[in-house]
């Protein structure tokens, strides 16, 4: 069972690098949409999805 969960993860592994940079860019903007609350939804800048979007480009390029 260990082997099959080796081999998952070595083919894999693109995947999983993507999906981190995914959800940490997806909690920077979690963080920074906290913080701008409080503002008008003209005023803020960038969010979440925004955030998200930028950390799965940087983890493909």
């Amino acid at each position: 069972m260990d082997d099959v969960a080796h081999q998952f993860l070595q083919a894999n592994q693109t995947l999983i690098n993507l999906a981190i940079a995914l959800l940490l860019g997806a909690i920077v903007g979690l963080e920074r949409g906290w913080d701008a609350r409080e503002q008008k939804a003209g005023e803020r800048i960038a969010g979440i999805r925004t955030f998200a979007l930028i950390g799965l480009l940087g983890g493909i390029s």
